[in-house]
């Protein structure tokens, strides 16, 4: 069976990935995959940027944020692609609970 790796790379798009899968294309378990790593990437992504400027101390570290989450991104886009269920690290794990 052929995978939609279409809405696959749709669900990567943190947090409102996950929305339009869940709209548009909920049955389809491939596309939700990757929605449900998209939502928790951009979940997490958001709350540890909050985390890091509140904590003056730590703040400089929310530099590092965006350009890893935009790597981890990169990542889920490519295995999306390639019509294989493969977890992101850091945020599959998290995103099989769901």
């Amino acid at each position: 069976m052929a995978k939609n790796t279409g809405w696959a790379v749709v669900g990567t798009l943190p947090i409102l990935g996950y929305i339009l899968v869940l709209l548009l294309n909920k049955k389809d378990s491939y596309a939700m995959f990757y929605a449900k790593q998209g939502l928790v990437l951009g979940l997490a992504a958001v709350i540890l940027q909050v985390l890091l400027v509140v904590t003056v101390i730590l703040s400089p570290l929310s530099l590092i944020v965006g350009p890893a989450s935009l790597v981890l991104w990169v990542m889920s886009v490519l295995n999306a692609v390639s019509g294989k269920e493969k977890e992101t690290p850091l945020v599959g794990k998290l995103a099989r609970r769901l």
